[in-house]
């Protein structure tokens, strides 16, 4: 599907990602974020992470959007 999505909840942006992975048909990896800035930094949301998710999930063929260099 190419329409673009206009949602005001993550709850709502979780839910279309993952019924667009699960679109693909395809086996997702679940990638794990590794923490090396310690035990304060474990406990940190994405919020204090400038966005970044402790988890990230793929397929093959999905769509990504990189949005900072890092």
């Amino acid at each position: 599907m190419d329409a673009i999505f206009i949602l005001t909840l993550w709850a709502d942006v979780d839910k279309v990602n993952i019924d667009m992975l699960r679109s693909l048909n395809h086996l997702v990896a679940k990638i794990l974020a590794i923490h090396t800035g310690g035990p304060e930094i474990r406990r940190a949301n994405s919020d204090v992470a400038k966005g970044l998710e402790a988890q990230l999930l793929l397929a093959k063929g999905a769509r990504i959007m990189l949005t900072v260099n890092l």
